[in-house]
């Protein structure tokens, strides 16, 4: 059971047989824990009163959802205390070492008393999630931007590394591919001066690094519920007007929501701006609206937290599943401005009813009024905006906090 000391909160992690006894060993906050059993009856394993997990050393997922068996240690009991396995973890969960005596008493007349002593390397549960990028802004004026769809499958798209071909009318040209071998990448070469990166989203969607002109810009989670056919995963804007290169990059890892690691490439969109006349234009000028104003609505459990590192000195921020921030506004753009720290989790964002993404608001070191989540090019009318907290995060973070500081519209 793991007990939250703040609310005493209780998770049950792992369901064990009576009969076992364990050790447990943390790691230092990477989201799993050890857990070795052992068995003082010494059952036999031919006997059929083998309970699930009887003398395993298991890797446990902190909120329950996942275990790992690692490896049968095989130690049996001939003494009152050393034979038991012990096992103790480094401090970042990439070694574990733990002692059995294999049972060579029995076999080969051992001392009582003798163990050996093991090491084993552990592949790393999940690396830290840094936040996903943002969109963005584009200009908002006379530029109008024109799109060209390319296909994964457009010899404009280079693939790299281990990708499966998936045909589906649901994807952009009826295929798309998919990786979840870290270090594959899919490179697009366009000219233009922003490109999309379009995907499939759904439950067992994983982490993705992305790169523009070679230079590491991000992760993105492409986690979604309900999944999302065709859905903007990343977008850059503002580029010179040249040839560029958006590459799209599988980590092999995934938040702890999801259930793989899988990320998808259905298409790219080269966008090149041109304006429609040689007169100057004009760059609207975004208007900041403060969490507590009247065009934004609460539901569910929200708190207020007073500190001058806020805009407007105070921010809303909420962890209780389902609990919602709905702004209602009028144009072109929008930035949800949050608090991000250690203790931050992941919020859904979904604009007109439509979902648009699950944000991972984790941030190390934390930061004030930072842009969560942005949109630009939307058509110029009446828009709601819902910032929705999911009680999830990733396995970084050690709390499910979303953060509402204020919200920056462009009309």
């Amino acid at each position: 059971m793991k007990i939250r000391l703040a609310d005493a909160h209780q998770t049950c992690i792992i369901s064990l047989d009576w009969s076992l006894a364990v050790h447990v060993s943390a790691p230092d906050s990477n989201g799993w824990v050890f857990v070795e059993t052992y068995a003082p009856s010494d059952p036999n394993p031919t006997s059929g009163t083998w309970p699930k997990y009887t003398n395993e050393i298991l890797e446990i997922r902190l909120d329950g959802s996942e275990v790992r068996r690692i490896v049968q240690h095989r130690s049996r009991p001939f003494d009152s205390y050393y034979y038991t396995p012990r096992t103790a973890s480094s401090h970042d969960g990439s070694k574990i070492a733990f002692s059995s005596n294999m049972g060579l008493q029995a076999i080969l007349g051992y001392p009582s008393l003798y163990v050996d002593t093991y090491m084993i390397d552990i592949a790393p549960s999940a690396p830290a999630s840094t936040p996903a990028p943002t969109p963005a802004p584009a200009p908002i004026s006379s530029p109008v931007p024109t799109v060209t769809r390319a296909e994964q499958n457009s010899s404009s798209v280079a693939l790299t590394g281990d990708w499966q071909p998936n045909s589906l009318s649901l994807h952009s040209g009826g295929s798309a591919v998919l990786s979840m071998t870290a270090g594959s990448r899919a490179t697009f070469t366009f000219n233009g001066t922003g490109a999309n990166w379009i995907a499939y989203r759904d439950e067992w969607s994983g982490i993705a690094r992305v790169y523009v002109d070679g230079n590491l810009l991000g992760e993105v989670d492409t986690y979604a519920t309900p999944s999302a056919a065709k859905a903007t995963a990343y977008s850059v804007t503002g580029l010179t007007a040249s040839a560029h290169t958006l590459t799209v990059e599988a980590t092999g890892t995934r938040s702890s929501a999801s259930g793989g690691s899988w990320v998808w490439v259905d298409a790219f969109d080269a966008s090149t701006t041109t304006t429609s006349t040689p007169t100057t234009t004009t760059t609207a000028t975004p208007v900041r609206i403060q969490q507590n104003n009247s065009a934004v609505k609460y539901a569910g459990s929200w708190s207020t937290n007073t500190l001058s590192v806020h805009s407007g000195g105070n921010a809303a921020l909420a962890m209780d599943a389902g609990s919602s921030a709905t702004l209602t506004f009028t144009g072109t753009a929008v930035s949800w401005i949050g608090y991000r720290d250690e203790w931050s989790g992941i919020a859904k964002v979904t604009l007109d009813g439509v979902f648009l993404a699950n944000v991972d608001t984790y941030m190390t070191p934390a930061r004030s009024q930072a842009v969560t989540y942005s949109l630009a090019n939307l058509p110029l009318k009446t828009h709601t905006l819902v910032i929705q907290t999911i009680r999830k995060k990733n396995e970084s973070s050690r709390g499910y906090w979303v953060w509402v500081d204020a919200f920056d519209v462009t009309p």
